[in-house]
């Protein structure tokens, strides 16, 4: 008769005694486990399902039968002779050596002590209270004795499949790794909870592995299941074979794999937490959470969802393109935005700084012998170059550089030469000797006197020869009156006493046409070569 069948070596690897039928029992076996750390309610009951005392009892009544005539005659205690020799018969005799006619036989449904053989019972291998010695099911299995587990129409269960050690293994995330499982790659459903071992009302399938769950997809929408105790018994209807599911932390699972490397696990919806498992959707929490509130809106239909839309400028000519935009945003275009400035750029619609305005730097140098090298300018805005920028003379002594420079506050002065030590220094009117400006637009300089804050002094009367409009007034610097007229000796209304010329000089013309050098009546090569022939020289 069968006893543990988990042998190595010829020896059996898990604990037994000379009553092999106890391991059939769950409970006992089940303290067994929990003692000695073995698995025998999970291999042992499941692979002989109806193993228990009364079979085992059936097997040692026919060990018997065979064994006692035999032993009786070896021992002399009886003689062999006629007898019945047909096994069905209640007197029948193991050792007649010729059926006598004597053979007596049971009634129908009874045995040959007058007991009835029917023995009635749960005749379900899946129902809590099976009962494997039974030939006459009498309508009592159940399959749900239990005050644990929560059942029903209105309560969801999820039926999956261990991911670790498949080749969906990266969808188990680290669920698996702490000992839980994946919620998001199951079927759902429910079970009524009526009794009756009804199958799992299958609702929807969500397989992330694109094809893992197809072959579980029909064992849930057609196994029976059984809700005893603590644990759950399925039946796989394609196999017959019994599976027990035991439970941790709400999850209840097989204790060997049931498909490849995959273990077979049931679990009430309430047994994670609510929230959004899908990483690629909007609201995500965590991987292992079940994905109830999981956003999937797409309000333009652009196949990105809102949460991951991002607003940017896609105009990849611009200062702020974003290359992972999806919806576009305003696009900035740097550069200068002032239209006085001399660098305005049209499409520039951010002010970067940049703008660049006229400055005109004027030194008044009428007070000063002007060395050989030159006016020269240096400054903050060109790091201090002595020799770097010429100030050209302009007139009345003043030299004048005009430049460009961005908005901001300048240090500057100006070397009368090209070297430091021909600088000048201006005092308290600047900063440490150095003149300051301040840019902000086209700007000026008021053309000071040279190694001074304010103007020249000198004549500012516009109506004497001295005067200079870059100068301040001063005595004894006006010293010749203006007088008006023709300043050119040779003009016929030249004017001895004018000392400024007031373009009203006249000519004595040799010809009614001018241009006819020759007076020969009409201008032409004659005339231009006269011209050439005396162009150059000097009249005195």
């Amino acid at each position: 008769f069968p006893i543990l069948n988990n042998y190595v070596d010829g020896a059996p690897s898990e604990p037994f005694d000379s009553s092999p039928w106890q391991w059939w029992n769950f409970d006992a076996v089940s303290a067994v486990d929990a003692a000695m750390g073995t698995n025998i309610a999970a291999t042992q009951l499941t692979l002989n399902p109806t193993m228990g005392p009364d079979e085992a009892l059936f097997w040692i009544d026919q060990i018997q039968d065979y064994l006692a005539p035999r032993m009786a005659v070896a021992l002399g205690a009886v003689d062999l002779g006629p007898g019945c020799n047909d096994d069905s018969a209640c007197n029948y005799n193991a050792l007649a050596t010729s059926d006598d006619g004597s053979c007596t036989y049971a009634e129908d449904g009874f045995d040959c002590d007058g007991n009835s053989l029917v023995v009635a019972g749960c005749m379900n291998v899946i129902a809590c209270n099976y009962n494997g010695a039974a030939n006459q099911d009498d309508g009592s299995c159940d399959f749900n004795e239990t005050e644990t587990i929560s059942l029903g129409e209105d309560v969801t269960w999820l039926v999956g499949l261990t991911l670790t050690g498949t080749e969906n293994e990266a969808f188990a995330a680290d669920c698996e790794a702490n000992g839980s499982v994946n919620p998001n790659v199951a079927l759902s459903g429910n079970f009524p909870g009526s009794g009756d071992g009804a199958v799992m009302n299958y609702m929807n399938i969500t397989d992330l592995t694109g094809g893992l769950l197809a072959s579980l997809e029909p064992l849930a929408a057609a196994a029976s299941i059984s809700f005893c105790g603590d644990v759950v018994r399925f039946v796989n209807p394609a196999t017959g074979g019994i599976a027990i599911l035991t439970e941790t932390d709400g999850v209840w699972m097989t204790a060997v794999p049931i498909l490849g490397a995959s273990f077979l696990w049931l679990a009430p919806a309430s047994s994670f937490n609510l929230g959004c498992g899908d990483p690629m959707a909007c609201g995500f929490t965590d991987f292992c959470d079940l994905s109830v509130a999981c956003d999937y809106t797409d309000t333009d239909g652009d196949a990105v969802l809102d949460c991951q839309e991002v607003v940017g400028c896609q105009d990849n000519s611009a200062d702020n393109y974003n290359e992972n935009a999806t919806d576009e945003g305003d696009c900035n275009y740097n550069g200068c935005t002032d239209a006085s400035a001399q660098n305005y750029e049209e499409g520039a619609n951010v002010d970067d700084g940049s703008c660049t305005y006229l400055v005109s730097f004027r030194i008044n140098m009428s007070n000063e012998v002007v060395a050989d090298a030159g006016v020269h300018l240096a400054g903050s805005f060109q790091g201090w170059d002595p020799s770097a920028i010429v100030v050209p003379l302009v007139g009345y002594g003043v030299h004048e550089v005009v430049l460009q420079l961005q908005v901001g506050s300048y240090e500057y002065k100006f070397i009368n030469g090209d070297e430091w030590g021909a600088d000048e220094s201006v005092g308290d009117c600047g900063n440490e000797g150095n003149r300051v400006i301040e840019v902000s637009g086209d700007t000026m300089t008021s053309g000071a006197c040279f190694n001074s804050c304010g103007q020249c002094a000198g004549c500012a009367d516009p109506f004497y020869a001295e005067y200079n409009p870059f100068n301040s007034t001063a005595e004894g610097y006006c010293l010749t009156a203006i007088a008006l007229g023709c300043t050119y000796a040779d003009a016929e209304n030249f004017n001895a006493s004018a000392n400024m010329d007031d373009g009203s000089c006249e000519f004595a013309t040799g010809s009614d046409c001018p241009g006819d050098l020759n007076d020969d009546g009409s201008i032409g090569t004659p005339d231009l070569l006269q011209f050439l022939s005396v162009f150059g020289y000097s009249c005195e």
